[in-house]
């Protein structure tokens, strides 16, 4: 099952689109992460997975692949992580309906305020922004 979410990264001080996808596949458990992901991102896959057993949801054992697009920008930090569940809980058929299509989300601790992200997604598109503020 194919699943997408959009979040938002930082090129200098300004924003820009990235589609979250992922994809449940049959095969061993595993989490792979595409898309030119710093090592952060590629962390992401412990964060999630505690955060989605923890909020007493199902974490799926399945091969998971997560693609951020585009492939040719770097994404970094853990901003991603949101999206990043989301998207696996939609691919899981954990959530009801496409709701979540229509959001953007993004995961920002206080001191990376979401300002020039949030910005550029109201210029590009009326989307709902989900933003979830995390302790430091």
């Amino acid at each position: 099952m194919l699943a997408k979410t959009r979040s938002y990264a930082l090129n200098g001080v300004d924003g820009y689109a990235v589609g979250v996808e992922v994809d449940l596949n049959a095969g061993l458990p595993s989490y792979d992460t595409v898309g030119l992901a710093d090592t952060s991102v590629k962390e992401s896959r412990e964060r999630v997975r505690s955060a989605i057993k923890n909020s007493l949801l199902r974490y799926p054992l399945h091969k998971i692949v997560i693609n951020l697009a585009p492939a040719d920008s770097k994404k970094e930090g853990s901003h991603f992580d949101l999206a990043i569940a989301v998207a696996i809980l939609a691919a899981s058929e954990q959530l009801e309906g496409r709701a979540y299509q229509d959001y953007v989300f993004l995961s920002c601790r206080p001191r990376t305020p979401p300002k020039p992200r949030t910005s550029r997604a109201r210029k590009c598109m009326l989307w709902t922004i989900c933003v979830k503020y995390t302790s430091c």
